[in-house]
């Protein structure tokens, strides 16, 4: 709605003589201005403008009144557009204001709307333009429409490629899913694939009165194989409203105001085939019946209307019903009847052939001074309308009585329409003697009509009572109230007060916003604005003010000038509350931002839904799929708080901002800034933006642990992540805070990353090192409620966490270590390359990166229904690559790394990375084993094997004695009482499939020592015993418990013990010392034994281990004497790891030690050189990295 003070502004710029001086000649006549009237035909002048008074008169046709009366009367204009003219004439901005029915918006989504219509018609006039002439859309238009290629370009005709997504890619990387689809551009199947929904079509754009294109209608190729109708039109939408628009008005008006008359046909290709012969006044429906609304159109830029419909049946019954809404209109209608098999288009290529195009040339010889062929052959068979169906309906009904009454019925009805009381009586008088007829026949039945009319209007007038004007008498009577703005004084609410009228008893006005529902009844309130003439305001009214009168006064007095007046009492707030309560949409407050579990992503300023987005109204409230959500920090309510009373300051850091570039072109900057360590970070968005589907798998999320040394960019690092999602969000400082800050912080974004910095397992607080912990399983804190007696509720956490410091943290078992992807970031020297990207990188992150977020959740459904079965791929493929290396990994870590691993698996192919998939699977492989290691030096059960080792470095326990190292392909073992069989034993023996290198431990000797050796070296108490034992069953490695087993010392002496006994190449774990390369030269030929190799750290070293066996046995006195050497080899080769295979026969040479293991003797070799007697040597990758 236009502005009073615009409007003003505008015609006090306006001079009217200048405006009427480009229509009327004028010549100066005293103070005034003379011409002939430009509304009649007169020789005399008559017609006047006043300068000094800004207005015009005709004192011979009566017209007057001021420049904007001129030109809605003479350009046939509404009011809006001719104050629009006379602002751009004067080169002035025209201000409006948001009204009920077009509100900000409704209009920035017209906009769009029209924007985009503009783009796509583009491309498809360009299409046609490219295309070849044999093509069926150019031979359709060319040859057998023959239109010529100036009325191609003039009526932006096109064509829609046969392809499904010739437009979509470009409406859902601009996430304009949702106008597309109301504009009928693109639809979406069962299988949620979007797909145009103009296909292999020629395209005919339909414009508004104002030029814009508002829809289009499509032809398909009669050869077309698929079934569908011939032609197929945009659906309604806010732009267009097939009922109210008339094709070709936008290229014709011009010329109807010139005639002062209208051609009315049926279909596009006529309306476009008669302006190329010249005949520019004709118009049509948008394929529909006439309306009202058409009619009422073309009356505003004409005075008479003449039908040209098709010839057959159907144009036929359509011409009889049109002349009736036309004349309503006030417009005189004529009638032009081709024959059955004719149309305007047919009768154009008959009778105009000549003057067609040939190959899309117009011919160069014209008219030549001959009469249009159209226009003559329309000057013969057009006749008067009313007469033409009144002689049509008497004729059609012959001598039928029945059929008589109903047409003089018809035609009175008609008549009656006319508003002119002469052409009534002369229609009456001329169809009357043509048909032999009584005058009074006609005249009584007419009469009769318009007496009836009277009578109606008569009774609606006598309904008036005393109310004013204004009012809305039907809502005043039935709900007993009305509301008027009218400045300071006169706006309120108005109550009706019985026979005394209608009483004024507030001084505001209320509009119902929404209803934002809560079972909490202080979070269910009600948003609401009241304008009292002179400001208004939005209040969030709790559900209680609608139960008490002082309640309500004191909500209003606290706001502002909003008061109630004396004689409002509990009845009239009651009348407000049964009407207003039933006018608030119900509406879901978003307690969290990013997903949402109804299936879209919010941002505080935008929703992202079925591949659009929608934006927050002014109150902070979106439709989504017919449900409403709002966004506090998007209201204008929170715009009237000071800064620090703002509670939704946070959440206007998650803000969308147009992309851009592409997520593609995103990683390639960051990557180029970061370098490797940037993979990571890179698919930990991905992990991030599907949290909600990673978590669903494991019922755990991994956090990504940034961390690295001062000054060695971890921080900015961490950053570029986070400014993927939020606007340059601060982290949270781990050394500040309070804990509803921390664990508010974490629940409040779904789906997104958030930053924790100043991570230090020393100084953080217990509480928040274990909401960390719990934030890996999503588990939060329960927190007293504050409107819930004796109930507590649950700060759940939904986002990933981002933590940030110098070093990595092994407390409590390395919990939080063990449940994070770590990153080190060292403070290396960057390549100015790096640097360049760097400083790009961090420029856009200013400006605001989330749109490129919109690119990713377009995956979302594939994630949704492939990550589960790409997961398990993936992680067995790791499992089979440590397999193959004999590698030992900690399954937690390995879950933690194969989410990322898992994306960039899934997306390969869709998503151009930085890096190959091949060449993450490795970085990923390298990372978890490196972790693995790191973690299980740390574990708990970990520092007791190693104090074990400790203890034997020491002399503080004996091989043999406190432990023993054998090896058996069975065991005997201590079973429950309940596994106890009918013999009554309770031991049962474990058979293996192979020999096994076996552990049996001493407890009872090795726990006292530990123990000791713990105080003395940490000052701290060691786990007892039991604590132990039961870390110890959970080991993959345990195997059970032998009832008793001979422990020997060096003396001899010996006894039998119960020990726990372990499979020992499964413990990573050295008892087996391997002494300082000493020794004799020797060779070991035979294979290796028990199992395949494996890689190990010895000495400081990575090394290759495995066993070999000397068989040393002799013959004594006629017995065989068994006396076997079991070998544990090292060897610095790592790339003979895979080949060093169980079973493999080799021969060797290295520096070779012998010791005595209890009644044992046991060998080590450093081996020199590996020779594999049999089997071809099998070239392999280099390891050595992997280990580095």
């Amino acid at each position: 709605m236009i502005t009073q003070e615009s409007i003003d502004k505008i015609l006090d710029a306006t001079k009217i003589e200048d405006v009427i001086g480009e229509v009327v000649k004028l010549k100066k006549k005293g103070s005034n201005l003379q011409g002939c009237c430009p509304f009649h035909d007169e020789k005399t002048a008559s017609f006047v403008v006043s300068p000094s008074k800004q207005m015009y008169k005709c004192f011979g046709c009566g017209a007057g009144g001021n420049v904007v009366t001129f030109l809605m009367e003479k350009e046939r204009m509404e009011f809006p557009d001719a104050i629009h003219k006379l602002a751009a004439k004067y080169s002035m901005t025209v201000e409006e204001t948001l009204s009920n029915e077009e509100d900000k918006e409704v209009k920035e989504k017209r906009a769009t709307m029209i924007d985009l219509n503009k783009f796509v018609q583009k491309s498809w006039t360009n299409n046609i333009l490219g295309l070849p002439i044999n093509h069926w859309s150019v031979n359709y238009l060319l040859e057998h429409r023959r239109l010529s290629m100036d009325t191609i370009v003039e009526w932006q005709i096109g064509y829609s490629p046969d392809a499904m997504k010739s437009i979509t890619p470009h409406v859902l990387n601009n996430g304009q899913y949702a106008i597309a689809e109301e504009l009928g551009l693109v639809k979406k199947n069962d299988n949620g694939n979007v797909y145009d929904t103009f296909i292999n079509k020629v395209i005919f754009p339909i414009h508004s009165d104002r030029g814009d294109i508002i829809a289009f209608s499509g032809r398909k190729n009669d050869e077309e194989k698929r079934e569908g109708p011939k032609y197929i039109n945009s659906k309604t939408s806010l732009l267009y409203r097939k009922e109210e628009v008339l094709f070709g008005l936008w290229f014709a008006k011009q010329e109807i105001r010139k005639k002062k008359s209208a051609i009315l046909v049926e279909g596009n290709v006529d309306v476009i085939m008669m302006h190329q012969m010249g005949i520019r006044n004709t118009v049509a429906s948008c394929g529909t019946a006439l309306t009202e609304s058409h009619a009422q159109k073309l009356s505003r830029h004409c005075q008479s209307v003449t039908i040209f419909f098709d010839g057959d049946d159907a144009g036929h019954k359509a011409t009889l019903k049109s002349i009736d809404i036309l004349i309503s209109a006030g417009l005189r209608v004529n009638v032009a009847r081709p024959d059955k098999e004719d149309d305007p288009d047919t009768l154009c290529k008959v009778l105009g052939s000549e003057l067609l195009p040939k190959d899309g040339e117009m011919p160069a010889k014209g008219l030549d001074g001959r009469k249009n062929p159209i226009e003559e052959w329309l000057e013969n068979h057009t006749q008067d309308g009313v007469m033409w169906k009144a002689m049509y309906l008497l004729d059609h009904a012959k001598d039928d009585i029945h059929l008589k009454d109903q047409a003089l019925a018809d035609i009175a009805m008609m008549i009656s329409l006319e508003q002119s009381d002469y052409l009534r009586e002369s229609y009456i008088e001329r169809i009357s003697k043509a048909k032999k007829m009584k005058l009074g026949t006609l005249t009584k039945r007419v009469e009769g009509l318009i007496e009836e009319r009277v009578i109606l209007e008569e009774r609606k007038q006598d309904q008036e009572s005393i109310l004013p004007s204004w009012i809305n008498k039907e809502k005043f009577y039935t709900l007993g109230f009305d509301s008027k703005k009218d400045g300071i004084q006169h706006t309120g609410i108005y109550f009706h007060m019985g026979d005394k009228g209608a009483k004024q008893l507030t001084n505001f006005i209320i509009k119902p916003l929404i209803h934002v529902y809560s079972k909490d009844e202080n979070a269910n309130r009600r948003l609401t604005e009241v304008d009292n003439g002179i400001s208004k305001t939005v209040l969030e009214l709790p559900s209680k003010a609608f139960t008490s009168v002082d309640q309500f006064e004191s909500i209003l007095m606290n706001e502002g000038v909003y008061f109630l007046m004396d004689g409002f009492a509990k009845s009239q707030l009651n009348k407000l509350k049964s009407v207003l309560l039933r006018e608030y949409p119900k509406c879901f407050e978003l307690k969290t931002l990013g997903w949402q579990p109804e299936g879209f992503w919010s941002f505080y300023n935008r929703v992202y839904h079925n591949d659009s987005l929608h934006a927050f109204n002014e109150y902070g409230y979106t439709d989504v799929n017919g449900t409403n959500y709002l966004s506090m920090a998007a209201s204008s309510l929170a715009n009237e708080v000071r800064a620090e009373d703002d509670i939704y300051k946070n959440d206007r850091y998650l803000s969308w901002s147009p992309a851009p570039f592409t997520f593609s072109e995103w990683a390639e900057m960051f990557v180029g800034a970061y370098g490797l360590n940037a993979w990571t970070g890179l698919m930990f968005v991905f992990v991030s933006i599907f949290r909600d589907i990673v978590y669903a798998l494991n019922s755990s999320c991994p956090h990504f642990y940034v961390y690295g040394s001062v000054g060695s960019g971890k921080s900015v690092f961490a950053e570029s992540i986070s400014n993927l999602f939020f606007k340059e969000m601060p982290f949270f400082n781990l050394n500040h805070g309070t804990d509803f800050a921390f664990f508010s912080r974490m629940e409040r974004f779904r789906n997104c990353p958030v930053g924790f910095n100043e991570f230090d397992e020393n100084t953080i607080k217990p509480e928040w090192f274990g909401g960390i912990k719990a934030g890996f399983d999503g588990e939060g804190r329960e927190k007293g409620s504050m409107t819930k007696k004796k109930k507590t509720e649950v700060q759940e956490i939904y986002c990933t966490l981002i933590l940030i410091g110098q070093f990595l943290s092994t407390k409590d078992d390395a919990s939080v270590l063990s449940r994070s992807i770590p990153e080190q970031i060292s403070a290396t020297n960057r390549t100015q390359a790096q640097i360049d990207n760097f400083n790009r990188l961090k420029a856009w992150e200013k400006k605001g990166l989330s749109g490129i977020l919109v690119e990713l959740l377009q995956y979302r459904s594939l994630v949704e229904t492939k990550y589960a079965e790409f997961y398990a791929q993936e992680f067995k493929k790791l499992s089979q690559a440590f397999e193959k290396i004999g590698v030992r990994v900690k399954s937690r870590i390995q879950q933690n790394f194969c989410t990322m691993l898992t994306f960039r698996k899934l997306l390969d192919g869709m998503i151009d990375f930085p890096f190959s998939y091949d060449e993450f699977f490795d970085h990923v492989k390298r990372s978890i084993i490196s972790l693995s290691q790191r973690i299980t030096e740390s574990d708990s059960l970990a520092t007791f094997w190693k104090t074990l080792e400790f203890l034997l470095e020491q002399d503080m326990i004996t091989d043999g004695w406190d432990f023993k190292i054998d090896v058996r392909d069975s065991v005997p073992l201590i079973i429950s009482r309940a596994d106890v069989g009918e013999d009554g034993k309770n031991t049962r023996v474990k058979t293996f499939e192979e020999p096994k290198k076996l552990l049996y431990v001493r407890m009872t000797n090795i726990h006292p020592l530990y123990m000791n050796a713990t105080r003395q070296q940490t000052g701290k108490t060691g786990l007892n015993s039991e604590t132990i034992t039961n870390f110890m069953r959970e080991q993959e490695s345990f195997i059970g418990t032998i009832k008793s087993t001979v422990f020997k010392k060096k003396n001899g002496s010996s006894t039998p013990s119960s020990a726990f006994v372990f499979d020992y190449d499964m413990m990573n774990l050295n008892l087996e010392r391997e002494v300082a390369p000493v020794g004799s030269q020797r060779t070991i030929v035979g294979s290796v034994r028990y199992k395949d190799a494996a890689v190990v750290e010895a000495l400081g070293e990575t090394k290759v281990s495995w066993t070999m066996e000397i068989d040393e046995s002799y013959e004594k006195e006629g017995f065989k004497v068994e006396k076997i050497i079991t070998v544990s080899c090292f060897s610095r080769k790592l790339d003979e790891v895979r080949r060093l295979t169980s079973g493999t026969p080799i021969k060797v040479e290295g520096l070779y030690n012998e010791y005595t293991a209890g009644d044992k003797r046991r060998g080590t070799m450093l081996v020199e050189n590996i020779e594999f007697t049999e089997g071809p040597s099998v070239p392999i990758q280099d390891q050595v990295e992997l280990f580095n």
